[in-house]
Formats: C-alpha cells, sequence, structure tokens
C-alpha cells in the first residue's frame, strides 16, 4: 500500500509543477508509474482498481481487445474485475516500455491460471498500446487502451501448442522455400523469353539443293 501511495504523491507532484511539456511524456517517471499501474491491475485483488482507473484513465477512455471494445471508466473497471476473479492466479512481468510521443506501448507477460482450468497455468505474452492526452492539473491521461496478442506467443503459452507452432513454423519454412525456388525458376525463364524476344526471329539460312547426277549405266555383256 505504501507503494501505491508514494506512486499517486509523484503523480499529484507532477501535476503541481506546471503544465505538460510539449515534448511528450516523462520518460523516467512514466515508465515507473506503467509499470506500477500495469502490477496493480493484473492481480487476484481487485481493490485498487477502481482508484487506479479513475486517476490515469480518461473518462471516456476506450479499451479495445480483440473479442470486444468498452468505453468509460466503469466499464473498464468491470473487465478488469471480471479477469481478475476468473483466474485463481494473475501476475504480470512487464519486459519494456516505450515512449513516443503522446502514446506507449508496453511489452508484458500475463502470468495466469483459469479457476475452470486450474491444471493449465499460462503464460500470455502481449503488447498494450496506450494513447494520452492532457489532464486536469496539468497531467496526462489515458484516453486509449489497445490490447495485442500475436498468435506466435498465444501458441507457445501452452505446451502442446508449442509443438503445434514448431511443426507448423518447419512446414511453413519448407513451403516458403518452395515458393521462391518455383518463382525464381519461373523469372530465369521469363528474362530467358524476354531476351529472345528483343533479338527478334533468326533468319533461317537452307541450303540450295544439289541436282542429282544420273547413275552411270552398266551395260550388260550380250549374250552370244
Amino acid at each position: 500500500m505504501a507503494a501505491t501511495e508514494k506512486f499517486w504523491a509523484k503523480q499529484q507532484s507532477r501535476g503541481a509543477v506546471g503544465p505538460p511539456t510539449t515534448s511528450g511524456l516523462d520518460d523516467n517517471a512514466t515508465r515507473n508509474e506503467l509499470r506500477l499501474m500495469i502490477l496493480l491491475l493484473l492481480r487476484p485483488d481487485t481493490s485498487m482498481h477502481r482508484k487506479v482507473i479513475e486517476r490515469a484513465y480518461a473518462r471516456n477512455a476506450e479499451l479495445c481487445h480483440p473479442l470486444f471494445v468498452v468505453v468509460g471508466r466503469d466499464a473498464i473497471v468491470r473487465v478488469l474485475t471480471l479477469w481478475s476473479t476468473a483466474n485463481a492466479r494473475l501476475s504480470a512481468t512487464v519486459h519494456n516500455i516505450t515512449l513516443s510521443g503522446n502514446s506507449a506501448l508496453i511489452e508484458l507477460t500475463q502470468h495466469i491460471q483459469l479457476r475452470f482450468l486450474p491444471f493449465m497455468p499460462l503464460e500470455w505474452r502481449m503488447l498494450v498500446e496506450l494513447d494520452y492526452q492532457p489532464g486536469p492539473n496539468g497531467t496526462k491521461v489515458i484516453t486509449r487502451q489497445r490490447d495485442i496478442y500475436v498468435a506466435d506467443w498465444m501458441l507457445r503459452s501452452v505446451a502442446l501448442g508449442r509443438v503445434v507452432h514448431d511443426l507448423v513454423q518447419v512446414i511453413g519454412t519448407l513451403w516458403v522455400y518452395l515458393v521462391c525456388f518455383l518463382a525464381q525458376l519461373y523469372d530465369d525463364w521469363a528474362t530467358r523469353r524476354a531476351s529472345k524476344a528483343e533479338e527478334g526471329p533468326r533468319p533461317i539460312y537452307r541450303q540450295p539443293a544439289t541436282k542429282e547426277e544420273p547413275a552411270a549405266q552398266v551395260e550388260s555383256p550380250s549374250s552370244t
């Protein structure tokens, strides 16, 4: 709880200093705040969800998931609460945070264990894209969150999926090599055909027909 209060104190102190700079987000402070925000939202305890969303997200913020889209703080809180209660185990590891202007891209892994699949712990690697705009008291609030799930990472999150992924990757690699080989053969054939067309038709030389000399007649000896 002390870390949470320190986080919000830092947020308020940043807003009290003055209006946001035109260069975008403050790198170090924003990275620390985003990392802490992810850890507070992706856990079984839902007590901090509403406080985090109300302070960090705009009132009409949008959450875009591959399966649904919700708008508003209340809807986002309900989605997060539902996800937390659906998992017996839930945590996150933040791998990288990239800031660019008024947007942020977070690469993270969710460590989950669904209640209806207690025997199958999963690790879902994903990307989260955040868009910011100026908020009250010179702060910046999140206006849009887009969750991006990569098929490669999703397959590898399951033991059987790794086998399927590796098999598909091998077959796909062989298929790509075959297509490239056939494409190269076609390009070579097309190049030769084009070069022949530029040369034009070759003249056909015919040798003059030779006159056949009559064969010498051999007189047979007359019969006596």
